[in-house]
């Protein structure tokens, strides 16, 4: 058995998928015991052996950079609507009052349900970033499902779902 990390101040934690749900007994609740232990102590992870493929998150990142580098009056075709959280803008990530301003350039969509999104806000350059996105969502989507079936079988998944 792995030894599981009792200590926060180490690195952000890494879960194994593959150990989750294809796995034997042994390594499932080994695995099963670190995800718990990240979600209780960090709220976050890092997942490894996930089964997206490199080629989906190589073009999602490639699309991401392509669309950040346009132009921004290009970018702005897709600003916030007073009635949708859709949207490109900016934004400055205040902590303190003495602090420099680091301003960020986000892109906020809803990809599921599919009902929710609004494709008035989904970029059409590059010509690839709607279908790539689509495919990256699903993806993501995936793993989310994974995840909830590894957890919710018994009260594991109650307690680690208060922690996130």
């Amino acid at each position: 058995m792995e030894e599981v990390s009792t200590n926060a101040s180490d690195q952000i934690p890494i879960i194994d998928l593959s150990k989750l749900i294809g796995s034997s007994e042994i390594h499932h609740h080994d695995e099963l015991e670190k995800l718990h232990f990240a979600c209780r102590e960090w709220a976050i992870f890092q997942l490894i052996n996930h089964g997206v493929s490199e080629e989906v998150i190589v073009q999602m990142k490639i699309n991401t950079q392509e669309f950040f580098q346009l132009p921004l009056e290009e970018k702005n075709a897709y600003a916030q609507l007073p009635t949708s959280i859709e949207h490109h803008g900016q934004a400055a990530f205040v902590v303190s009052e003495r602090q420099k301003l680091d301003w960020g350039d986000m892109l906020f969509l809803f990809p599921h349900p599919a009902s929710s999104r609004n494709l008035r806000f989904w970029p059409t350059n590059p010509t690839s970033f709607r279908k790539t996105l689509e495919n990256y969502s699903w993806e993501v989507r995936r793993i989310a499902i994974n995840l909830v079936h590894v957890l919710e079988p018994g009260s594991l998944f109650r307690e680690v779902y208060k922690y996130v």
